[in-house]
């Protein structure tokens, strides 16, 4: 059965609404026209980076019987507090037009720990899913079947490390049901009952400018050093979250993801980025200046609307999503992953999009392949870089003519040259 979501007032006329500039989504949601009763956003508004200190989320409600892809998608831009900790998704959806909603999406644009158990135990709150813990467990009153150790916070790597870079969620997909008796298996070995939702935790390339990087890592020492971060849009959220119990897990570059237990300085730290063929090749050829490679992660639930003998069957499949923008929002048009996902379903898919599956298909894809498409700007064709910078090596005449040298020395010859292969990349 579909979910109709009511309009607040009723109204037979809605229109949507655009957020202006930085307005608060929580003012604006509270003051809803009396004429329309709406606070849906438009979709430019709905995917607009998070720029500012005031971090935001986008849900979109989504109508597969729509004939009209574009008329299919009902977007909010909350704030994460008023997501996680005020209205909650579902009122802040029922207040927006009338709309059907038979797939919900709820993107967030950071890997933080705090963000998402805050976001599960209001969902798991709105779908009467929390359960007293036993008291035995002091630290925690209530439990989250969404937020199970096995499924959370045992394949976090170094929760509890200084060292930020060797934060990650250990790759996994598995299915899961929401109570855990319904896992185990009978006689035949088969579960009691389908899992049907799911959990995947994915690492992914992108890129970033080197000269965010180092913002970054500036930012990073001043809040270690308790210095001032009001000048960076992601300051706050930082400060917060860096050594938060639940904490953000940050971009990475390909040395940080490779060499996650190694502990080093800082300034090793920012010298060995610069040793990345591309950012080397970008710097002297790239007109918007030098990039590196980074390491994102997608993080994805499905979680399946509830039976008709428990929960709110009315309402919608769940995807939730979180993966990182670039730092502090900077503007990204042509390798914007969750904008690319939402231009993707305002074109409409072959075959139509049609269940929960499909939308997490389609963030994969998007998440896997933004490294490697055609479609980005000349500046941003990275395999093409790497065949460049490996050509310039092999093919560059005085390469030859060093090692045919009759002067080199017995030794020489027996040791490697560091002419005679690539520079070793940061992984």
């Amino acid at each position: 059965m579909s979910g109709y979501v009511p309009n607040a007032v009723n109204s037979p006329t809605p229109t949507t609404g655009v957020l202006q500039g930085h307005r608060s989504a929580d003012d604006l949601a509270r003051r809803r026209s009396a004429a329309t009763g709406s606070t849906a956003v438009e979709s430019d508004e709905a995917c607009r980076s998070d720029d500012a200190v005031i971090k935001y989320a986008t849900i979109v409600d989504i109508d597969t019987s729509s004939v009209d892809p574009f008329e299919s998608l009902t977007f909010q831009r909350p704030s994460i507090h008023d997501l996680t900790k005020d209205r909650g998704p579902c009122r802040i959806m029922n207040e927006a037009k009338p709309h059907k909603a038979h797939i919900r999406w709820i993107h967030l644009r950071a890997n933080c720990m705090g963000w998402i158990e805050e976001l599960m135990d209001k969902i798991a709150e709105e779908r009467g899913l929390l359960e007293s813990a036993s008291t035995s467990d002091p630290k925690n009153n209530t439990k989250n079947p969404f937020l199970r150790q096995d499924l959370w916070s045992k394949l976090c790597h170094g929760r509890e490390s200084t060292q930020i870079h060797s934060r990650f969620m250990r790759p996994m997909c598995t299915p899961f049901a929401v109570d855990l008796e319904d896992e185990e298996s009978d006689s035949t070995g088969v579960p009691k009952r389908s899992r049907d939702n799911l959990v995947l935790y994915l690492p992914f390339l992108h890129w970033e400018s080197c000269a965010a990087w180092k913002q970054r890592q500036n930012l990073v020492r001043s809040i270690q050093n308790k210095g001032n971060d009001n000048s960076h849009a992601d300051g706050k959220l930082v400060k917060d979250y860096l050594h938060n119990a639940s904490p953000l897990h940050d971009r990475r570059s390909l040395h940080d993801t490779y060499y996650y237990n190694l502990g080093y300085l800082e300034k090793q730290r920012e010298e060995e980025q610069e040793e990345q063929v591309m950012a080397s090749y970008t710097k002297a050829h790239s007109e918007t200046g030098a990039k590196m490679i980074v390491v994102d992660q997608l993080w994805l639930w499905i979680i399946k609307r509830a039976s008709a003998d428990t929960g709110k069957p009315d309402e919608p499949d769940l995807v939730i999503t979180a993966f990182p923008e670039r730092f502090n929002g900077a503007h990204d048009p042509s390798a914007n992953v969750f904008k690319g996902i939402v231009g993707h379903l305002q074109r409409g898919m072959q075959p139509p999009l049609r269940s929960a599956v499909d939308l997490a298909a389609l963030t994969i894809e998007h998440c896997t392949g933004v490294y490697f498409q055609r479609q980005l700007g000349e500046d941003l064709w990275f395999l093409e870089f790497f065949a460049s910078a490996i050509g310039s090596v092999v093919w560059f005449p005085p390469f030859f003519l060093s090692e045919c040298s009759p002067c080199r020395s017995a030794n020489a010859k027996t040791q490697p040259s560091k002419s005679s292969a690539i520079h070793h990349e940061s992984w």
